[in-house]
């Protein structure tokens, strides 16, 4: 599970790394790169993460206990 917590921290923050770089670039374009690339790298992230938790099953309790008791 950390590596798809890795990817996904990764892809949000490149995404917001993009939209940083358009605010200081003043060109017609920039609204689309802004939008349309950083907002798909955010919205990319935020799904491997909510992917991730769907996914991950915690360890179960019978499982554990019975490791030791015999």
């Amino acid at each position: 599970m950390e590596k798809r917590l890795r990817i996904a921290a990764a892809l949000v923050s490149a995404g917001l790394l993009v939209e940083l770089m358009t605010l200081f670039w003043s060109h017609p374009t920039a609204f689309l790169v802004f939008l349309l690339l950083g907002g798909s790298l955010i919205v990319l992230g935020v799904l491997v993460y909510l992917l991730s938790l769907l996914k991950w099953t915690a360890p179960r309790a019978a499982e554990t206990s019975r490791g030791g008791n015999s």
